[in-house]
């Protein structure tokens, strides 16, 4: 890893200060817990869970790039009598648990398909914390529950004053949308190329060329070319486009099955091309709207956008076990929703399940009166496995090549706007 990337402070010394403390930390806890020993809550996910959300309000809070973020967290962190070069140690110890973070526990950042792994966890959370006691010394308690004070309201507001999307600049093409991002990279792909990924996993399949990956019932809206992959335009929050038509050459956060940019199918009835197995698990699952929404509508065209209906709401019921749909043996729920008796609620075009669903609750849900949204379940990955609570609201993960465009320090989160009109 090039720690060089990592953080950008005032002074060299301070960089070298917090490596020196966290290769420190890091080097006791490799002593306490090595490879191969059991951690204490190796086997408490819940215990994994409390870790990974209080790190993704540090990520939120101390990582950002957004500048309204920025502003308001470090008058906070003054109000405490924090001193400036503090405040940037706290953020570069931040960022480089972060890096560090992607790279031994990557599911606490919301990579689709990790397993949690509860002993890399919490050696980057004892190093981080080791980190930032140094640095806020006796005003450590006051510095916590700072971070866990209750952000959504300012945040909210933050977003709401920051959006411009017709500003003095290029200008949103269509379909502009502020959503909140986070960073990641694509290991072996260069720091200069930029490149997101979306929870939508054939839309990555597409833009590689891998559409045998994709079902056949969904290839004709997944049909991407070297000359016309499926890209999306990033903006600032002000509405000024940095990094024109990036494409999605990776999955994430945390869904791989959400294409959030797509409405549910309007229609009452299931179309009668839609291959529903005839051996339900319960008869009633036709009579409810959101089954409608399984199956792609008119073929698509610059006139039809939109009319690919497959949304989360069929994956946090059913394993995807292939085609016929509705397979009793792939019946397992996610999460509080369940068949006949609690279905998914409809999620509005443009929201990303992700933000009801979040346990960090930071006031910027699309969705608005669905904050524990499947009891903060995600959907289920293609295969099933390790479905790992979501522990924050990003829509969209940028490389840093998009950081970079967007003026921030890699890895970063903050408020975009994304147009997403190029997308199936």
């Amino acid at each position: 890893m090039d720690r060089r990337r990592a953080v950008s402070l005032g002074t060299g010394l301070l960089l070298v200060v917090v490596l020196l403390i966290a290769a420190t930390a890091e080097a006791t806890q490799g002593r306490a817990a090595p490879t191969g020993t059991a951690h204490p809550y190796a086997a408490d996910l819940r215990q994994w869970t409390a870790n990974g959300t209080q790190f993704q309000r540090f990520i939120l809070l101390y990582a950002s790039g957004d500048p309204g973020i920025t502003s308001a967290v470090t008058t906070a962190e003054r109000s405490l009598g924090l001193a400036d070069w503090q405040i940037r140690g706290i953020s570069a110890a931040v960022r480089l648990a972060w890096l560090r973070m992607m790279r031994t526990d990557p599911a606490t950042v919301g990579r689709p398909q990790m397993r949690p792994r509860f002993a890399a966890q919490q050696s980057v959370l004892d190093a981080l914390n080791a980190t930032l006691r140094t640095f806020t010394g006796d005003r450590e308690p006051a510095f916590l529950a700072l971070t866990n004070r209750p952000w959504g309201a300012t945040l909210a507001a933050i977003a709401a004053a920051e959006y411009r999307p017709h500003s003095i600049g290029r200008e949103i093409a269509s379909f502009p949308q502020l959503v909140y991002a986070t960073s990641f990279s694509i290991p072996g792909e260069p720091n200069t190329l930029p490149y997101v990924a979306l929870p939508d996993a054939y839309v990555k399949f597409a833009n590689l060329g891998q559409t045998s990956s994709i079902p056949a019932i969904y290839q004709p809206y997944y049909t991407a070319t070297p000359s016309h992959p499926f890209t999306v335009d990033i903006a600032t929050a002000a509405g000024t486009v940095v990094a024109p038509a990036v494409p999605a050459l990776d999955v994430g956060p945390w869904n791989e099955d959400d294409n959030w940019w797509d409405p549910f199918r309007p229609a009452p009835t299931v179309p009668a091309s839609c291959p529903v197995s005839s051996q339900l698990v319960s008869p009633t699952a036709l009579s409810n709207a959101l089954v409608d929404s399984v199956c792609p509508g008119p073929a698509p065209s610059l006139e039809t956008i939109h009319a690919n209906w497959r949304r989360v709401a069929y994956y946090l019921l059913y394993q995807h076990g292939g085609l016929p749909f509705f397979q009793p043996a792939s019946y397992l729920p996610t999460g509080s929703f369940k068949d006949t008796t609690n279905w998914p609620a409809p999620l509005p075009t443009f929201c990303p399940e992700s933000a009801p669903a979040s346990i960090n609750d930071d006031g910027f849900n699309c969705a608005g009166g669905l904050t524990g949204y499947n009891a903060h379940a995600g959907a289920w990955a293609r295969n099933g496995t390790f479905n790992n609570p979501i522990l924050n609201q990003s829509a969209i993960d940028l490389s840093p090549a998009v950081d970079a465009a967007l003026g921030w320090t890699y890895p970063s989160s903050g408020f975009i706007v994304v147009t997403l009109w190029r997308l199936p």
